[in-house]
């Protein structure tokens, strides 16, 4: 994951303001499926396989003169492909996730 915060200078009220970016490059976790030994009545367990294929974020964040948080936002889309096989029967989903997060001190 690559992220990247800039400095964007002072708002009308002098405090500091900062916009974050991420990305993230692809990756896939594969766990593999067989038999469980000892216990053969269970049968299988399947194979499954997790592949990130995009993720973005971005957000902004303020803080005071004195370096306490104002505000903050981020938003993240995430997008996965998930594989199970079991027995000969294969499910595949496609997922996208999108996160807000939103944060004021009180």
């Amino acid at each position: 994951m690559t992220s990247t915060t800039t400095y964007q200078g002072t708002g009308p009220q002098g405090e500091f303001l900062f916009g974050t970016r991420a990305t993230a490059g692809s990756w896939t976790l594969r766990v593999p499926g067989g038999s469980r030994t000892g216990e053969p009545e269970a049968g299988s367990t399947p194979e499954l396989a997790f592949e990130l294929t995009d993720l973005k974020a971005s957000g902004a964040a303020s803080y005071r003169r004195d370096g306490l948080p104002l505000a903050s936002t981020q938003r993240q889309q995430t997008r996965l492909n998930a594989l199970i096989r079991q027995d000969g029967v294969q499910v595949r989903l496609v997922m996208t996730l999108e996160q807000t997060a939103e944060v004021t001190p009180r």
